[in-house]
């Protein structure tokens, strides 16, 4: 059984995994763009609100969609959070607040509410840059 793999030969094998690949780039099953999405909290912490002198982080994960569901393409979170698996890549992001007087927001997405309003925060990684999260900041509880 030299050169086969439980009797196949070598050469099929190849020619079979090459047949896949060239199948694949025919139908135009790739990764598509990178988009970024934030969330008020990642997979499985509890929803949360803030008030001012409050502090707590957002979640964001970037990836691009896959054009197949046989396509497996790289997606990362901004940070742990506990139903999630995939990769952690706190470096790739940055987020911001429109109304930094509202609430301010770190590069690591720590969100600290300063007054009452409302902000959006956002969050980019490599040039994608998310939809806005809205955050409404409540007064404190006296």
């Amino acid at each position: 059984m030299h050169g086969s793999r439980q009797g196949m030969p070598l050469k099929a094998m190849a020619r079979i995994a090459i047949g896949f690949l060239a199948l694949a780039a025919l139908t135009g099953c790739t990764c598509g763009d990178l988009h970024t999405v934030i969330y008020k909290t990642g997979p499985g912490e509890p929803f949360r609100g803030w008030s001012v002198g409050d502090t707590a982080s957002v979640w964001a994960e970037a990836g691009m969609e896959p054009s197949s569901p046989d396509v497996m393409c790289t997606r990362y979170g901004s940070r742990p959070a506990p139903n999630y698996h995939g990769r952690i890549e706190p470096d790739s992001f940055t987020f911001q607040s429109s109304r930094p007087d509202v609430a301010s927001v770190t590069n690591q997405g720590l969100v600290t509410g300063l007054q009452t309003g409302q902000t959006d925060i956002t969050a980019t990684s490599f040039g994608a840059v998310s939809p806005p999260l809205r955050i409404t900041v409540q007064a404190a509880a006296p």
